[in-house]
C-alpha cells in the first residue's frame, strides 16, 4: 500500500468510510470500533491527499456493500465521483471480487462551517448505508446525518454552502 493511504479494519468490511484523513479526524477509528461492537462490519480508508486514486484503493473496497465518502463543501477534494469511476473500471476486470458489481457509493457532505465530523455522524452514515437510505447525506451541526432526498450531489453542495 502506498503512503498516501491509511486503512483500518477494511479487509472484511461491509461498510467503508473513505475521505481525507484531516477531514475525518481521529473520530473515524472510534466510529469503526463502535459499529463493529454493534455488529456492523465497518472499515476506514483515510487518504492523506485527494488524488490520485489508484487500483489499490478499489481492491481494498471491492467486497464492501456500501462506501460512505466523507467530503467538505469548503474543500475541493470531491473524491466520490473519482472513486465511483475507479470502481467501475476495476469491476470490468476478471480479478474483481464480483465482476460487474460495485459497492453503492454514498456522498456525505459536511455542513458549511463544520470541518470535522463527529463519531455520531459516521455512525449515522453507516446506518444509512446499512438500510439503503438516499445516497446523499448531510452532516449537520447538531450531530445528525440527514438524508438529502431526490437532489443531485451538486445541488446538495449548493444548499449547504
Amino acid at each position: 500500500m502506498n503512503s498516501t493511504v491509511e486503512y483500518y479494519r477494511i479487509i472484511d468490511a461491509d461498510y467503508a468510510f473513505v475521505g481525507l484523513k484531516n477531514a475525518m479526524g481521529p473520530v473515524a477509528r472510534n466510529a469503526v470500533d463502535s459499529l463493529r461492537r454493534d455488529g456492523l462490519r465497518a472499515g476506514l480508508v483515510a487518504l492523506t491527499k485527494p488524488s490520485p486514486l489508484n487500483i489499490e484503493i478499489a481492491e481494498l473496497l471491492a467486497q464492501a456493500r456500501a462506501i460512505g465518502v466523507v467530503e467538505s463543501r469548503r474543500r475541493n477534494d470531491h473524491i466520490g465521483p473519482t472513486l465511483t469511476s475507479l470502481l467501475w473500471r476495476a469491476s470490468a476486470t476478471p480479478e474483481w471480487y464480483v465482476p460487474g458489481r460495485i459497492p453503492r457509493v454514498y456522498s456525505a457532505v459536511l455542513e458549511a462551517g463544520r470541518l470535522i465530523p463527529q463519531e455520531k455522524h459516521l455512525v449515522g452514515l453507516a446506518r444509512a448505508m446499512h438500510t439503503w437510505e438516499p445516497e446523499q447525506i448531510l452532516f449537520t451541526e447538531d450531530g445528525l446525518a440527514k438524508p438529502v432526498r431526490g437532489i443531485s450531489r451538486a445541488r446538495a453542495f449548493a444548499e449547504v454552502a
